[in-house]
């Protein structure tokens, strides 16, 4: 299944909502994103609601949002296994994980 983002601003929180399984695809839109709507005042989350996986590349993907944006960034609506796969990384200080 391919990828897809859908992305809502309000009031200072910018959420993405990930359809798919989460990988590199989408870096350049995150990216994007991060440079036209992240300012130290926005708060960022990622909706896994209807996505099935976070693969490497995903992964590698949230990490490099949480260095541009110099931010701590909120999981929400996680599957188990993203969970424990955000749990094993050595950067999970870098993301706030809810199921």
């Amino acid at each position: 299944m391919p990828v897809k983002t859908d992305i809502s601003i309000k009031e200072g929180v910018v959420t993405l909502e990930v359809t798919g399984n989460m990988d590199f695809s989408i870096f350049s839109a995150l990216k994007k994103i991060t440079r036209d709507h992240v300012s130290d005042e926005t708060h960022i989350v990622v909706d896994f609601r209807h996505s099935a996986k976070l693969l490497d590349s995903g992964l590698g993907t949230l990490l490099s949002l949480t260095r541009s944006s110099q931010k701590c960034i909120d999981l929400v609506n996680c599957t188990p296994e993203i969970v424990e796969r955000i749990s094993h990384s050595t950067y999970q200080s870098r993301f706030n994980v809810t199921e």
